[in-house]
């Protein structure tokens, strides 16, 4: 019974370790070089979240899926990693799967998300009021809200 009991709480605690929560954030530049992003002078547009071996995103066409390909959810333009955990993160993500895309998705809307609303609401980032008065986040609103929870900026 000991031996159970030790294998298990190594088994826990090694998991822990390799859990890192890491989020990517996607720049896209329009012809004339300028960045597009929902917020004024914005560096983001897309951002999405890393799950086991793949990327889970909200796609506008696809709504969340999982992707398995970095390089073909968009550029990359910054990562951010926390060492941790997302409590019962397969479940949440398991609500996900499937919801269609809506730029303009209310917070609490469970039909319809975007990439910044999505992961804000598996991590647990509150929204903020945009210029509409609503509750949202953008891929800028959520990088600085995951800034202020810990996490740090990461080379990739």
């Amino acid at each position: 019974m000991q031996k159970q009991l030790l294998y298990f709480i190594i088994l826990f605690f090694s998991h822990q370790v390799f859990a890192d929560t890491i989020v990517y954030f996607f720049q896209h530049k329009l012809p004339n070089g300028e960045v597009y992003s929902f917020d004024r002078n914005g560096r983001f547009y897309h951002s999405a979240l890393k799950y086991k071996t793949k990327i889970l995103e909200a796609h506008p066409y696809y709504g969340v899926r999982l992707a398995t390909d970095l390089k073909k959810v968009g550029d990359l333009a910054a990562v951010l990693k926390s060492e941790k955990n997302i409590l019962n993160l397969d479940a949440k993500i398991k609500m996900q799967m499937g919801k269609k895309f809506n730029l303009y998705s209310a917070w609490d809307d469970p039909l319809t998300t975007q990439c910044s609303k999505l992961i804000g609401q598996i991590i647990g980032v509150s929204p903020v009021i945009v210029q509409d008065g609503n509750l949202s986040l953008s891929p800028d609103l959520l990088y600085a809200e995951l800034i202020k929870l810990g996490f740090v900026s990461q080379a990739f």
